[in-house]
């Protein structure tokens, strides 16, 4: 058992770098037994599995979302189907009488799971098993927040297999362009991409590159909680974003205050569209903001109104982190001052009501 990336997992979160990381480490781990029993020659004639016993979502498991219960189940060695999908429902309970099997064993009645039949050669159910594994495609950037243009490639642990992709956010299908050479990335869009191998599609790799104004500096007007002070008032600049739990170190909250900040972006600079980052949690105590407003000014002391927008604007109705996009049209400014209205207290019917309400803040991003 290797249980460093559940550590990682519930310290850093499932899916973020340092999970990978110690998933990496795993794997070469795995690749030392395999050098040392090629070594000793019994290789060949060595079964191995590969499995798990939950995912993660956040920083935690337990729930019964798929990312949580859907988990690799790997088997390798003599009789066993070779670089085929098993298509057949599998649990991970089914791992000890798929052992019991191979040891020509009977499974004791009181074992809820079966032998995988669909992994084995000698079985009916795996005829059926006919897809091969099509890694995905590796992206030679991540997703996030850029202040210039990109180049994106794709890479393939499979030569034979083809790389498509799409760049207007639709998924990928058979019939998406090619991806022959790196693809130059100027605006933000969502760009999804899959391998192909003799009709079998690979799961898809998803990039968004977000295009956003190089902010020179930001002034905060307005107190931030010292529990929850992300790294100062630069990180709502700073490209870095948080998830939905408000422990993340990426978020801002303000207790019963409003936000209140002013960018200066070195010179004037046209753009479209002002985000606003923001989490809902409203078990937490954590709300929407009731009202934004953006005001513009050329040298940073006399502003002028741009365009407000209230809640029922933009209200999302799932918890979570959500993006506020305050859309221009077309505007040119240096200075621009954001205020985040916070609602001020717990309504009426809720668990704190009358209590400050609390709004949080990841990133403050001009497109």
């Amino acid at each position: 058992y290797a249980g460093l990336p559940d550590e990682a997992g519930h310290k850093h979160g499932w899916g973020t770098g340092k999970y990978y990381k110690a998933i990496e480490h795993v794997d070469s781990l795995v690749g030392t037994l395999i050098s040392t029993l090629k070594s000793q020659g019994v290789f060949e004639e060595t079964h191995i599995f590969v499995v798990t016993d939950h995912g993660g979502k956040g920083y935690g498991h337990g729930g019964e979302s798929m990312e949580e219960i859907e988990v690799p189940w790997i088997i390798k060695g003599p009789g066993i189907i070779k670089n085929r999908i098993i298509k057949q429902y599998v649990n991970v309970y089914d791992t000890a009488p798929t052992i019991a099997k191979l040891f020509r064993l009977s499974v004791p009645d009181c074992w809820a799971g079966k032998p995988v039949q669909g992994a084995f050669m000698s079985s009916e159910v795996s005829r059926q098993n006919k897809n091969v594994y099509v890694p995905k495609p590796k992206a030679s950037i991540k997703s996030g927040i850029y202040t210039r243009p990109q180049m994106l490639s794709f890479t393939i642990a499979s030569p034979d297999a083809e790389v498509r992709y799409t760049i207007d956010g639709k998924h990928v299908t058979s019939g998406s362009a090619i991806f022959s050479e790196p693809i130059p990335l100027t605006k933000s869009c969502t760009v999804y991409a899959a391998a192909f191998l003799n009709g079998k599609k690979s799961r898809e790799a998803r990039v968004d590159y977000i295009r956003v104004v190089e902010i020179r500096s930001i002034s905060l007007l307005t107190r931030y909680s010292k529990k929850y002070h992300a790294s100062g008032p630069k990180s709502l600049i700073d490209k870095k974003r948080a998830d939905f739990d408000f422990h993340h170190k990426a978020w801002m909250g303000f207790e019963g205050t409003d936000l209140v900040a002013v960018l200066d972006m070195g010179h004037s600079r046209t753009f479209r569209d002002v985000v606003i980052g923001t989490l809902k949690n409203e078990q937490s105590w954590i709300f929407l903001p009731k009202k934004i407003e953006l005001y513009t000014s050329t040298n940073g002391f006399d502003f002028h109104k741009l365009k407000s927008v209230k809640r029922d604007d933009f209200a999302f109705e799932s918890s979570g982190s959500n993006d506020i996009v305050i859309n221009i049209g077309r505007a040119t400014t240096r200075y621009l001052k954001v205020i985040v209205r916070n609602q001020g207290t717990c309504p009426k019917g809720h668990p704190g009501q009358g209590e400050k309400a609390w709004l949080f803040v990841d990133e403050i991003m001009v497109r």
